[in-house]
């Protein structure tokens, strides 16, 4: 957090070093925080890509792999190795949700031999066919940054 001294009138600081500048002259002091912010830029060509979320369409950038870093907070995608046309990866949370993160950990769904693959499209139905022993489940240790839009 930037914080501009007692008598000293506040300017625009857009870039690092001027941050840095600030802080030699004695105009700002700094304090680490424990919050941590995903905030991507864009502009780079990243693409939408669609998905499902408690039965309902969503949306998400997929910025690649990530090696987690400790304290960091995951939540699962599933992600389908074979099915019905028209599957997307599913979430489960959503910004705003309990337990929200743009990091998110890959499960692997794999319908069964002899099973009829169909587009499921929520945490509830990947969960019923697991049950019902039409489709397998394997954790990996995949992490994506995958924040929804």
């Amino acid at each position: 957090m930037v914080t501009w001294k007692d008598g000293v009138a506040p300017r625009l600081l857009t870039s690092a070093g001027a941050v840095r500048k600030a802080l030699r002259a004695g105009d700002v002091s700094l304090k680490k925080t424990d919050i941590v912010v995903n905030c991507p830029v864009l502009g780079f060509g990243q693409k939408k890509v669609a998905g499902f979320h408690d039965g309902k369409d969503v949306k998400y950038l997929d910025l690649g792999q990530v090696k987690l870093a400790p304290g960091n907070e995951t939540a699962p995608i599933w992600g389908f190795t074979n099915g019905a046309a028209g599957q997307r990866n599913i979430i489960d949370v959503i910004p705003g949700d309990d337990g929200y993160s743009p990091l998110w950990t890959v499960e692997m769904v794999t319908w069964a031999d002899g099973a009829t693959p169909r587009v499921l499209r929520s945490r509830a139905e990947v969960e019923a066919a697991a049950a019902a022993g039409e489709v397998t489940i394997a954790k990996t240790a995949i992490v994506v940054n995958c924040p929804v839009v």
